[in-house]
């Protein structure tokens, strides 16, 4: 059972150019820190430059990587991308709910952003910001930066590029 681990595994239907729904395992690139979903994911494109999306399904297993069915989740985003003939820029921001065994785990704001600054330099970052905690049976609702991973690369050529990231979770 452990020699076998399934990190992509997806059907795809585009109902147009910009509108699209896919089932199985995928990393959603628009909210790629999330890792693999399995369930549904689709997207909606409004006009040129922006979309709106869902997903719904669960998390895989953090042991074997499996189905897990405790850890649901589920949540929406809106997106901003750059046009075909302009610089790479794109922009996400949504919100996500998880669940373990039924109970809210963690509610949480994510904002992702990827931009060309110059011809063969780019950025990526991501964050999180938790909007639910539980400890000790204890709820509350507050705002908590979790997770913030950021990385710049340079590109030499189409074989050598060098990066630097940070991560806060490591």
């Amino acid at each position: 059972n452990d020699a076998l681990k399934i990190y992509s595994l997806a059907v795809r239907y585009d109902f147009s150019e910009t509108t699209n729904l896919t089932l199985g395992r995928k990393i959603n690139a628009k909210i790629s820190s999330l890792g693999a979903i399995d369930g549904v994911q689709y997207e909606q494109g409004i006009g040129k430059k922006f979309l709106v999306g869902a997903i719904a399904g669960s998390r895989p297993d953090m042991l074997d990587y499996s189905i897990n069915t405790d850890l649901m989740q589920a949540g929406v985003y809106i997106g901003q991308v750059s046009g075909k003939n302009e610089r790479f820029q794109q922009s996400t921001l949504g919100i996500i709910e998880q669940r373990n065994k039924s109970a809210v785990d963690r509610r949480f704001v994510y904002f992702q952003h990827s931009d060309d600054l110059l011809k063969n330099l780019n950025v990526f970052t991501s964050c999180e910001f938790d909007l639910y905690e539980k400890i000790n049976n204890e709820t509350k609702n507050k705002v908590n930066l979790t997770n913030l991973f950021a990385s710049l690369r340079y590109r030499f050529s189409k074989k050598l590029n060098a990066s630097i990231s940070y991560d806060s979770r490591k």
